[in-house]
């Protein structure tokens, strides 16, 4: 199946992962999107296996839940997005390229909960959540010219290790400000028992 939205605006939640959107793609390329109280703006399902998202020049506003929650697996680019949300963009699973974004986590900071599929917002600008999830473990790779702030951290790190039954915060990225600014291409590193976002 394949799908696309260009230069439109809409009011609501959008939401992606129905099983027709399996081994498909969906491109959004110069769009306004906003929601309501509660609501992830742009939610990819976990359902939506083997599907690429491609969201391109996209304005992008949740004021109190994740701007984006990415929960399939497949490829997703975000490519010169505004994304503001309590947490920016959400990322359980799926291998994800971020470049030319800017991206802000607004809320109070909060300390991370496992949610099954869902997902607390924290505060941070990107949340990396490794849990177990069908789809796999994330990848998240951060281009150039990214500009990335959060009340908490940048980009946090959080795993769920169900036979621990805890939470871990296995890494995170804090400058001044709480913000990163990214020229170049990172990835994140084991570096003794943490991860660390670093050159690739």
């Amino acid at each position: 199946s394949y799908g696309s939205a260009n230069g439109s605006g809409v009011y609501g939640r959008i939401n992606l992962g129905t099983a027709p959107n399996n081994n498909g793609s969906v491109i959004i390329n110069g769009s306004n999107f906003s929601c309501t109280e509660n609501q992830t703006c742009l939610h990819i399902n976990g359902t939506c296996t083997e599907s690429n998202v491609t969201i391109k020049n996209a304005v992008i506003y949740s004021p109190t839940d994740n701007g984006i929650q990415l929960n399939g697996s497949g490829e997703f680019v975000l490519d010169g997005c505004k994304i503001t949300g309590a947490t920016g963009v959400y990322v359980k699973s799926g291998k994800v390229t971020i470049t030319g974004c800017e991206i802000t986590g607004t809320m109070e900071p909060a300390n991370y909960e496992y949610y099954g599929s869902g997902a607390n917002a924290t505060g941070d600008g990107i949340v990396i959540d490794s849990c177990e999830y069908p789809g796999g473990a994330p990848e998240v790779f951060l281009g150039k010219g990214n500009v990335i702030t959060g009340t908490k951290h940048a980009v946090g790190y959080y795993e769920y290790d169900a036979n621990k039954d805890g939470v871990t915060v296995k890494g995170t990225v804090e400058t001044t400000n709480n913000s990163l600014t990214v020229a170049d291409e990172y990835e994140w590193k084991k570096d003794g028992d943490k991860y660390v976002l670093g050159l690739q």
